[in-house]
């Protein structure tokens, strides 16, 4: 794909809420709610701990909703 070949060369910022696209075509996630960065991980390091990014997406999301 192109955002992977341009990847290997450069920094490529992907905004978007497909998570599957998300963990195909990127090494580092960040998850901003409301203009704030709530979570920033490697996804070797999210894969490594068990953590599905489906989940935690919710749970940095929602929290702001509850309040």
């Amino acid at each position: 794909s192109l955002v992977r070949a341009l990847g290997n060369d450069h920094s490529v910022i992907l905004s978007t809420h497909i998570l599957p696209d998300v963990e195909r075509l990127c090494d580092r996630v960040k998850i901003i709610s409301e203009g704030r960065a709530v979570f920033e991980a490697s996804m070797e390091g999210l894969r490594d701990q068990g953590a599905k990014l489906e989940e935690v997406f919710v749970q940095f999301t929602m929290r702001k909703m509850e309040s």
